[in-house]
């Protein structure tokens, strides 16, 4: 995920080169991010959610 964000904003990045002068990460932003649709892909994990079975069962204690 780190990679496919870090090749977007350079491709950004080389595809305004009229914006040269401000590559501030504030204005990369504004510019690009700023509108894209985010999702969360995390989840709750619980000792009774179903796993694969090649593994362990989740052991729980308190942090």
């Amino acid at each position: 995920m780190k990679r496919l964000i870090g090749m977007a904003l350079a491709v950004g990045c080389l595809a305004r080169p009229a914006m040269a002068d401000d590559l501030s990460l504030w204005s990369l932003y504004d510019r690009m991010l700023r509108s894209a649709k985010y999702i969360d892909l995390t989840h709750a994990f619980a000792p009774v959610q179903p796993v694969w079975p090649g593994f362990a069962g989740a052991r729980f204690k308190p942090a």
